[in-house]
């Protein structure tokens, strides 16, 4: 198992390191209520964010999975953000949106989208 000081120092953590703590900068200064994260990769950045002790605030994280287990008022006067990695063309999010997430849209006092995209296949 790789120790997180050889996992930080890979090229990939240090091509994106100050997109992350950008990141994660921002979820702490919104303060967000819900922050819904998109499976399968936004989930993993949030427990990178963990796993290193990299503070992005106190909020309760979902997966868009979970959703369908909740009553619509649960969202209700939430601050809610919808965290996605858009690859190819961001469908996933575009039929959530419209689709899966209509039930709470109405509900929530905020609704925001954060996308994490590269502009290239190598990061």
């Amino acid at each position: 198992m790789k120790t997180a000081e050889a996992f930080l120092g890979c090229e990939f953590i240090q091509h994106c390191k100050d997109q992350i703590y950008s990141l994660a900068s921002k979820l702490k200064e919104e303060k967000y209520d819900v922050i819904i994260a998109m499976s399968r990769k936004a989930p993993r950045l949030l427990e990178l964010l963990s796993f290193f002790g990299i503070d992005y605030g106190k909020t309760l994280v979902l997966t868009e999975r979970s959703i369908y287990f909740l009553p619509k008022e649960f969202f209700e006067e939430k601050k809610v953000l919808i965290l996605d990695d858009i690859i190819i063309v961001g469908t996933t999010i575009y039929d959530k949106l419209w689709g899966d997430f209509k039930k709470i849209r109405s509900f929530c006092s905020e609704l925001t989208s954060i996308y994490i995209y590269t502009s290239s296949r190598n990061y």
